[in-house]
């Protein structure tokens, strides 16, 4: 667990079937239309060919975000657990 959190690699465990599903993410920025000298962040798949998908794959991104702050999340409230048991022993 200790391991897991020092790797932080929870963003590859959680999004790895979304990327070999979707292909991997093509970022790009364009002129905010709205916004006058700002940027917008454009993230598109190579296998997104469709709106049915566009709507497939944000549903799925918003999973696999929701995933890996589960996955973290776990491993933090398991290494505080331990924290709090063994912490008066610690300094024995």
């Amino acid at each position: 667990m200790l391991d897991r959190l020092i790797k932080d690699e929870y963003h590859e465990t959680a999004f790895k079937r979304h990327s070999e599903r979707w292909g991997e993410p093509d970022f790009r920025f364009e002129d905010a239309k709205d916004y006058p000298g700002m940027s917008e962040a454009l993230i598109s798949h190579p296998k997104v060919n469709s709106v049915k998908d566009e709507e497939t794959e944000r549903k799925e991104f918003k999973f696999a975000c929701e995933k890996e702050n589960e996955l973290r999340d776990q491993d933090l409230d398991l290494l505080f657990k331990m924290m709090r048991k063994h912490i008066q022993g610690w300094w024995d």
